[in-house]
C-alpha cells in the first residue's frame, strides 16, 4: 500500500517502533502532542526474544508479547502508529520563528528495507534522489530517533550469497526450518545464547562458536544451555568463510590456540546463525547530526537531546547498554525533552 503524504505539520514524529519509540509515544501521548510512530515491524530486536526475564514487572514475557502490550498502551494515549519506514531526513529546514520542521520520507517496508541496506556512499545517492522527486511524507516540529541498531554481519566469502540459504540472524524466525538438522550460532553474548537455547530445541546438533576463550552471556544463560546435550562450544574460533552450492553445506573455520599456529577446518552444517553485535541504525541522519565515533548518535545522557534543536534521539541509537529497561526509561527521558520543547515554543 502507497503511503499517504500529510500536509499539516505534526507536533511529534518519532522514527523507530522498538520499546523506545513507543515509550516515548505513549508519554506524548498522555500530554496530548498526538505522535506519530513510523516504525516498519513494531519491535525491533525484542521480537526475536522469546523469553524475557529481566524487564520490571514480569517473572517472564515473550518479547511480542511485551510489544503488542507497548503499542495499546501507546495508542490509547492518543499515538498513531503506522508501519511505513523512514527513508530519508531533512532536518535543515525552519519556520520564521525559527522552529524546527523536520522533513520525513517514508516507503513501504518492503520498499524502504533495500535502500536501507546499501552502502553509505550508495545509500545518500538514492535518499537524495528521493528528497528531490518526491514531497515529505511528513513534517513535524520535533523529531524523535529511535531507529534503534541492526546486527553486525561476519563480512566474510559466502555470506551474502546464501542469506535466506542457511544463513539467518534470527532463530526465533527460522529454527524451524533446521529441524534435526545440525547448525552453528556464531557469537558470545546473550543474542547468541538464546539462538543457542532456541536451535537446541529443534536441532540435531548445535555448535556454539566462540572467537575467544570466554563466554560473554549471563550466567542464567550459560547455566541453560550448559545442561543440554546437544550443544558443542568450540572456543578461539573464527569463521573465515561460508560454503555451499545452492545452500550453506558447511564453515571453513580458524582456531587458535596458545603457543601453536591457527587450525584451519571445516565444519560440515545446515544453517549458521549470526549473533555477533549490533551497530547504532543512524544512516538517516549520519550527515546532519553530530555522531560518536562508534556511529551512535551523540545524545545529551541526561535530556537526550542532540546537535540539532528539536531532535532528540533514544535507545540503542544512542547509547551502548542494550537492555530494554534501559530503552524504556530513555524514551520516557527523550519524550520530556521533547514536551519541555514544545512547551516553549508556545510560550509567548
Amino acid at each position: 500500500m502507497p503511503v499517504t503524504v500529510r500536509s499539516e505539520i505534526l507536533e511529534s514524529l518519532i522514527i523507530g517502533g522498538g520499546i523506545a519509540g513507543l515509550t516515548a509515544a505513549m508519554y506524548l501521548g498522555r500530554w496530548r502532542r498526538h505522535p506519530v510512530v513510523i516504525g516498519g515491524q513494531l519491535g525491533g530486536q525484542l521480537i526475536n526474544i522469546t523469553n524475557i526475564e529481566n524487564y520490571p514487572g514480569f517473572t517472564s514475557v515473550a518479547g511480542y508479547q511485551l510489544i503488542s502490550n507497548l503499542r495499546s498502551q501507546a495508542e490509547s494515549s492518543g499515538a498513531l502508529i503506522y508501519e511505513d519506514m523512514a527513508v530519508a531526513v531533512d532536518l535543515s529546514l525552519r519556520d520564521s520563528h525559527d522552529r524546527l520542521i523536520a522533513q520525513v520520507w517514508t516507503l513501504p517496508e518492503h520498499e524502504a528495507l533495500p535502500i536501507l541496506h546499501l552502502p553509505s556512499d550508495q545509500y545518500r545517492q538514492r535518499a537524495t534522489a528521493i528528497k528531490n522527486s518526491t514531497p515529505p511524507t511528513y513534517k513535524a516540529h520535533t523529531l524523535l530517533l529511535a531507529t534503534g541498531a541492526k546486527r553486525n554481519k561476519l563480512n566474510v566469502s559466502g555470506e551474502e550469497q546464501f542469506i535466506g540459504r542457511g544463513i539467518s540472524w534470527c532463530a526465533t524466525c527460522d529454527a524451524m526450518f533446521f529441524r534435526n538438522k545440525t547448525v552453528a550460532v556464531v557469537g558470545s553474548g546473550n543474542s547468541a545464547a538464546e539462538e543457542v537455547l532456541i536451535l537446541s530445541r529443534l536441532a540435531n546438533k548445535v555448535f556454539w562458536l566462540v572467537r575467544n576463550d570466554q563466554i560473554k552471556a549471563d550466567a542464567i544463560l550459560k547455566k541453560r544451555i550448559s545442561n543440554k546435550d546437544n550443544v558443542e562450544t568450540i572456543f578461539n574460533t573464527t569463521v573465515t568463510e561460508v560454503v555451499g552450492s545452492q545452500k550453506v553445506e558447511g564453515l571453513k573455520i580458524t582456531t587458535t590456540s596458545p603457543n601453536s599456529a591457527p587450525t584451519p577446518a571445516f565444519l560440515p552444517i545446515d544453517g549458521v546463525f549470526i549473533a555477533i553485535g549490533l551497530q547504532a541504525a543512524s544512516l538517516l541522519v549520519a550527515d546532519q547530526l553530530a555522531l560518536r565515533p562508534d556511529g551512535h548518535i551523540n545524545a545529551h545522557n541526561c535530556t537526550g537531546t542532540t546537535s540539532v534543536s528539536g531532535v532528540f534521539a533514544a535507545g540503542d541509537v544512542e547509547q551502548e547498554w542494550q537492555q530494554l529497561v534501559v530503552a524504556a526509561g530513555r524514551g520516557a527521558r527523550a519524550a520530556g525533552s521533547a514536551e519541555e520543547y514544545l512547551s516553549k515554543l508556545e510560550s509567548p
